[in-house]
């Protein structure tokens, strides 16, 4: 029986894999432009700043050509490169059926690049890249979507993402990074209950398939409390089974500050015991495009030797660039990480800078 579902799940990855791989190859050659810093070192002083705005137009337009006012050479021509190939693959991906691709579904495909730096003593300095992208395929009522990320593929597959400030230390929690592709069903919901399915490959070469239900339930909510509760349900032809529950409850404390819990925690038959992980945090908001959070966390794995893996607190400054082109988030905090047994737990600072560009509509 494992046999024949693992020659199933290894048919089903070659498929889903045929049908996404269009998203990934064309936008990849636009990362460099980011990923590089020669690129921006390249670059003269005067590129870098505001130009006198000119609009560029081509001869022969096409459906997916951007056509916009451009002052910042540098991150306009990446995500123009991105908007249009990600467009053009949505496009041919939403017409295999047959039909013709809905252009203006095309168009509302959107993401974000980001390219991150953070140095910690525990962990070293480490740069990472990833990349989250989203297209509508209107076959389906407009349920139907396609999905593409460069991202850490457990986290992913176990709907435990983590954002930049708390990935940055632990080292065991932020590797492992490859290509993530699919296709995704959102079904029939309402603001209180919502859900949809995942079937996707990680991987572009010896691809492997992985199948994803997420759930999403708004428990409770007045004025100033939501609470929601949160469930994954995962199958992998390499992990098996297994599961993410998590709970945010979020109570507003005045016009400019929110204070949130929120809680995690995976169990699958490869785990050892319940990796979970809990955080308090208090963002502020200084202006209408500043904020800062701040944060406390801990995090361990019931079963393992170690079972409290790491615990900290954390200040994350979030500010854009460039006319909210691109959004920066500055970060600095101190934690007590822990692998070895053998070892005495010690105290780790950590500093870190992350560059975000959103692309796509309503990202300029």
């Amino acid at each position: 029986m494992g046999v024949r579902v693992s020659q199933t799940g290894q048919g089903l990855a070659h498929e889903v894999a045929s049908g996404v791989r269009m998203l990934c190859y064309p936008i990849v050659v636009s990362l460099g432009l980011l990923a590089s810093p020669s690129a921006f070192a390249s670059l003269a002083p005067s590129e870098l700043k505001p130009e006198k705005p000119s609009l560029h137009l081509r001869q022969e337009p096409r459906p997916c050509d951007q056509i916009y006012v451009s002052d910042h050479r540098l991150l306009d021509a990446t995500r123009e490169t991105l908007e249009e190939s990600l467009c053009s693959a949505a496009l041919w991906l939403d017409s295999v059926t047959g039909q013709r691709g809905s252009v203006l579904a095309a168009r509302r495909s959107r993401g974000r690049l980001e390219l991150s730096q953070y140095t910690s003593q525990f962990a070293g300095s480490e740069t990472r890249l990833r990349l989250r992208v989203r297209v509508e395929l209107p076959v389906l009522k407009k349920r139907l979507s396609a999905f593409v990320g460069l991202d850490n593929e457990t986290s992913f597959i176990q709907g435990r993402s983590e954002s930049f400030a708390l990935r940055s230390e632990f080292p065991s929690l932020s590797s492992d990074d490859d290509w993530l592709a699919g296709l995704g069903y959102s079904f029939p919901g309402s603001r209180v209950f919502k859900s949809d399915f995942r079937v996707g490959v990680k991987r572009l070469t010896d691809t492997k398939v992985f199948l994803q239900n997420r759930f999403r339930y708004l428990a409770y909510s007045d004025a100033s409390n939501v609470l929601t509760l949160r469930e994954t349900l995962f199958w992998t032809n390499e992990e098996g089974f297994g599961s993410t529950t998590g709970a945010d409850l979020m109570h507003v404390l005045s016009s400019r500050m929110l204070l949130r819990w929120d809680s995690i925690g995976t169990v699958s038959e490869t785990s050892q015991g319940l990796a979970w992980r809990s955080a308090v945090l208090l963002y502020q908001e200084l202006s209408s495009d500043r904020a800062v959070a701040y944060e406390s966390f801990i995090r361990g794995e019931t079963a393992h030797v170690v079972p409290i893996r790491e615990y900290g607190v954390r200040a994350l400054l979030r500010q854009p660039w460039f006319g909210k082109r691109l959004y920066a988030e500055y970060i600095t905090g101190y934690s007590w990480p822990r692998i070895d047994p053998a070892a005495s737990r010690t105290g780790s600072f950590g500093i870190g800078l992350s560059l975000e560009l959103p692309f796509g509509p309503d990202q300029h």
